[in-house]
């Protein structure tokens, strides 16, 4: 995303030095330059600006490489203790940097190259741009219905994950695309609210933001890109604790779930003990293990179809709930979650065959499909009855018990059955707990993300520092004319600053629109693990028009500071 956010600032930076420089550029061109030359000068000032940027990101990476690696430490993962920069990814960092530079360099260098020099002699270089604003809103639109003809092809490569990203990729891409046709009644809507405050400075400002569509784009195309990502990254979290909730409450059968570091026999009867304990209405045994399914491994877990009859959980797509929960108990039976039948190509009553603990094979039917199942290691269980379990696959006991309470169980029984079950080395867990925590690493996990995505709204600030320093050069005379009708040095650094609050407020809605978009591609394409729906994430949201607007503004210090300080005479003498 930083990468696409830059690619925007390195066209932009570039195509401003072309204009800049034009006379410099027509000289060359009458001295004898060829257009070869022009365009090859500005493509190796790309390919510097390339690689210094490719260095210092190297350099701040492994910084952020470290402090990422202690953070994942400190939340309680797995502790990391590679290098911090592996030189592997110092070279393919180099190489993406230096390839996406010399791509957003090219347009500039081919445009340079393409100036005559009696049109490159003028005092300011003006492209046509009716062309280019019509072809950015047709490549726009194609691009948009392209994507949503990828999403509902019956089939397609959605599930791989290079599709994906270039799915998502792609609607970024439109959004910018099509800015230019939407821009200025944006501008005119971001105006409203500093209209209120400051009328002339705002006009003045939404003017000049105006005024080069094809530069605003690209400025404003930098922020949306960051901004998007903050708000996809949002409501792509809030799906997934959305679906982590759902499958919470509609698979594991109780309030609480006991763990044990051994498998727990029957004839130990300890399942027996805790069901006598004030308050407690059921006991749920569970016990994980793997089946072996033609030379491959796939996770199982051993349960009693009646208690989930009894509880109302888990949700079929296929078959009878009634039948196929009793199926369990008297054996010969199996329930698939529909990622497992999906990934061995099995449907309702089909036959399963499965390795026994003697090496024999055992057929189990297929009695239903459920939406989800209890999870195992590396992915959702095959749910088996006990008595399979236990005779035919080598189950040794219940590793895990859900237990029921009754529904005006108190406090004090709740806790003294706790702690009875801590002195039979059992952990025990409430379900309210399990989805705390759950939400707590999506938490940090999407932090993270978001911690990125703010790197690229970050990238998109210097290019409105870029934009507006530009804009404050080219306007020297302006500025100076409006001095000495009467305006202030205040009110020019208020025009200025107000041109980037109306640069945020525009990339904050655009943001909120790819934002929304791309959230709707990544859960439509997370190939069934979250529900898909259109979930607005409001929170984020706030924060992208926050950060943006105040981001944009404080970006504008400089810029607004050598507008104010520009003084009459020397905006008369300026050319």
């Amino acid at each position: 995303v930083a990468l696409f956010g830059a690619a925007f600032l390195i066209f932009n930076t570039l195509s401003m030095s072309v204009v800049e420089r034009a006379r410099e550029v027509g000289l060359l061109r009458a001295a004898g330059a060829t257009r070869r030359q022009v365009s090859t000068y500005f493509l190796c000032q790309g390919l510097v600006l390339g690689s210094l940027g490719s260095m210092l990101g190297i350099a701040f990476g492994a910084v952020l490489a470290g402090g990422m690696t202690r953070y994942v430490g400190s939340v309680g993962a797995v502790a990391l203790d590679g290098p911090a920069a592996a030189p592997g990814a110092v070279i393919a960092a180099l190489a993406v940097g230096l390839v996406v530079t010399l791509a957003a360099a090219l347009e500039p260098a081919r445009r340079a190259g393409r100036i005559p020099p009696v049109e490159a002699l003028r005092s300011r270089l003006d492209l046509p741009e009716a062309r280019r604003a019509r072809a950015r809103w047709l490549i726009g639109v194609l691009g948009i219905v392209a994507l949503g003809g990828l999403l509902m092809w019956p089939g397609g490569p959605g599930g791989a994950g290079l599709v994906r990203a270039l799915v998502v990729y792609g609607v970024l891409l439109g959004v910018t695309l099509l800015s230019p046709v939407i821009l200025p009644p944006l501008a005119r809507l971001a105006g409203i609210p500093f209209g209120l405050l400051f009328g002339l400075e705002e006009r003045l400002a939404r003017g000049s933001f105006i005024r080069d569509r094809s530069r605003a784009t690209l400025t404003v195309g930098a922020l949306t890109v960051g901004l998007t990502m903050i708000i996809a990254l949002g409501g792509l979290s809030q799906n997934a604790r959305a679906a982590a909730t759902a499958w919470l409450a509609d698979v594991v059968p109780g309030d609480l779930v006991l763990s044990s570091i051994r498998p727990i026999a029957p004839e130990e009867g300890i399942d027996e003990l805790l069901s006598g304990l004030p308050g407690v209405e059921r006991i749920s045994p569970v016990g994980s293990f793997q089946l072996a399914i033609g030379g491959l491994r796939a996770d199982a877990a051993a349960v009693s179809g009646a208690d989930l009859a009894e509880d109302g959980r888990l949700r079929f797509t296929a078959g009878d709930r009634a039948a196929a929960l009793a199926g369990l108990d008297t054996g010969g039976a199996a329930l698939l979650p529909l990622s497992a039948a999906g990934r061995l190509g099995l449907g309702l009553d089909d036959t399963l065959t499965v390795a026994t603990s003697t090496g024999a094979t055992l057929d189990l039917r297929v009695a239903g499909i459920v939406e989800r199942s209890l999870p195992g290691p590396a992915s959702e269980a095959i749910l088996v009855g006990w008595s399979d379990a236990t005779t035919s696959l080598g189950v040794a006991g219940t590793d895990a018990f859900a237990v029921r309470f009754v529904a005006d169980a108190t406090l004090e029984q709740r806790s003294a059955f706790a702690d009875e079950a801590r002195g039979l080395a059992l952990a025990p867990t409430p379900i309210a707990g399990i989805d705390g925590a759950i939400g707590a690493a999506l938490g940090r996990v999407f932090g993270l993300f978001d911690a990125l995505a703010i790197v690229a709204v970050l990238v998109a600030a210097l290019g409105i520092v870029n934009t507006l320093t530009m804009n404050v050069i080219e306007r020297v005379r302006e500025i100076g004319v409006l001095r000495a009708v009467g305006m202030s040095r205040r009110q020019v650094w208020r025009m200025v600053v107000v041109e980037a609050g109306i640069v945020g407020l525009v990339g904050a809605i655009l943001g909120t629109v790819g934002g929304v978009l791309s959230g709707f591609v990544m859960v439509a394409l997370a190939g069934g693990a979250i529900e898909p729906g259109c979930v607005i994430p409001w929170a984020a949201v706030g924060l992208s028009f926050a950060l943006g607007v105040a981001l944009a503004m404080l970006a504008a210090a400089y810029p607004a500071r050598v507008a104010s300080g520009i003084s009459i005479t020397r905006a008369v003498k300026y050319e």
